[in-house]
């Protein structure tokens, strides 16, 4: 796979207090044969996580802005919640006319940075508005996932609903040392979740501390997952599976054609992907976790 860099679509912009910093995790909603909605996290003035929603008309490599950001769709739960630091929403899955928004729960801490947990909201199929299914989180802490939770990608096959989530093993002595890997979920219903006790994706190890943010393309032959690789600064990965339990990495240099501009010259990170007229594309974030914004890029 080759993407060809098409630059960027998304800038961030100062809309309000709700609205005052950041363009993170993308995610992409069909409206049409040549539209799509993305859907992405801002910052507010107390740098706390909101949902905002943009959309273009795409044409081959032409991108055309079609609507303002609008927001905030969705926003940080009661004091004392376990997303009342900021709300992240990482899937979106169409259910009964509805959406169903899979999102982390962030939770400002003293000893370490934060804390994750999965939550989940309903809207309607537009996407113009979220509501908590749960004051709860979906995932939380357990024996098995005993720290912090969070990036969970969801689909609905044959069998049920399945997950694949990040969480940490450890945090390490300072700052945002630890070791962070994915796991797989399955549901019946997509609200009550039972965590697989095996690792999907870990660490190799070395300079890599983290594996993030799964996004998984499903094909005749098995499933393709890409996700971020967490080193001084982020990068792409991929992995392949024939089950969706049991995956290779394949973690060579991702394959962008065209030289990166300034606003992701030092990372290319959360991306996340759509098919529009035949066509394969992905959307992702730069520099800083989203602060610059969001780029498009098309499989050649």
């Amino acid at each position: 796979m080759r993407w060809k860099r098409l630059g960027r679509i998304v800038e961030p912009k100062r809309l309000g207090d709700w609205c005052w910093s950041h363009a993170a995790y993308p995610i992409p909603l069909v409206t049409g044969d040549q539209a799509v909605r993305i859907f992405f996290s801002v910052r507010d003035k107390e740098n706390r996580a909101h949902s905002a929603s943009i959309d273009f008309h795409i044409v081959d490599e032409s991108a055309t802005q079609a609507s303002e950001i609008k927001g905030p769709l969705f926003g940080p739960g009661p004091r004392g919640g376990f997303d009342c630091d900021g709300v992240t929403i990482s899937c979106l899955v169409p259910h009964n006319e509805k959406l169903l928004a899979y999102y982390l729960g962030w939770t400002l801490t003293k000893t370490v940075p934060f804390t994750n947990f999965i939550g989940v909201a309903i809207g309607d199929s537009d996407g113009t508005k979220f509501t908590r299914v749960r004051a709860s989180p979906i995932i939380g802490r357990s024996e098995l996932d005993p720290f912090s939770v969070g990036y969970p990608f969801v689909m609905k096959d044959r069998d049920g609903w399945r997950m694949w989530y990040g969480t940490h093993l450890e945090w390490g002595a300072t700052g945002l040392e630890m070791t962070h890997v994915i796991r797989e979920a399955e549901s019946s219903d997509g609200i009550n979740w039972t965590p697989s006790k095996e690792v999907c994706i870990p660490v190799i190890g070395g300079d890599e501390f983290a594996v993030s943010r799964p996004w998984i393309l499903e094909c005749s032959d098995g499933y393709t997952m890409f996700y971020s690789r967490r080193y001084s600064q982020y990068r792409l990965g991929s992995a392949r599976s024939v089950d969706g339990r049991n995956w290779i990495r394949d973690d060579k240099d991702f394959p962008f054609i065209g030289k990166a501009e300034a606003w992701e010259a030092d990372a290319q990170t959360y991306a996340s992907f759509f098919k529009l007229k035949g066509k394969n594309y992905m959307i992702y974030n730069g520099n800083d976790y989203g602060r610059t914004g969001i780029g498009l890029a098309i499989l050649e």
